[in-house]
C-alpha cells in the first residue's frame, strides 16, 4: 500500500514543478517508472503467495495487478497540470512489475508445481 502510494503521489507532481534532469531526463524518469513498479510487483507476489509457492497462475496475478495499476495511474495524471497519460508508461511500468514479480519469484526459489 505505501508503494502504490508513493506512485501516486509522484504521479500528482506537475510537470512546470519536475526537475529537469537535461540530456538524462527522459532515461531517469522512464527508469523511475521501471523501478518503482519493479517493486510493487515483488510486493504485489509475496503478499499473492505469502505462505506458499507461487503457482503461474499467482505469478500472471501479480503481473495484471501492476498493469491495472499502471492504466489507473496514467488516467489519474490527465488530471495533474502539464501530465498526460501515456500508453508507452503503461508498457514501462507493466514490464517493470513483470521483472519484480520474476526477481522475487527467484529469490523464493521458483513456481509451484501441479495445476494453477
Amino acid at each position: 500500500m505505501l508503494i502504490m502510494a508513493a506512485i501516486f503521489i509522484n504521479s500528482s507532481i506537475p510537470k512546470d514543478s519536475m526537475p529537469d534532469l537535461g540530456s538524462w531526463d527522459l532515461f531517469s524518469k522512464k527508469g523511475a517508472h521501471f523501478l518503482e513498479y519493479a517493486v510493487l510487483g515483488a510486493a504485489y507476489l509475496r503478499g499473492l503467495s505469502y505462505q506458499k509457492k507461487a503457482s503461474k497462475s499467482i505469478l500472471v496475478a501479480a503481473i495484471l495487478l501492476g498493469c491495472f495499476y499502471a492504466l489507473s495511474d496514467e488516467g489519474h495524471q490527465a488530471f495533474v497540470p502539464g501530465r498526460q497519460p501515456a500508453w508507452s508508461d503503461v508498457l514501462i511500468d507493466t514490464l517493470g512489475t513483470a521483472a519484480g514479480v520474476m526477481a522475487w519469484q527467484w529469490k523464493e526459489g521458483g513456481t509451484s508445481k501441479g495445476k494453477s
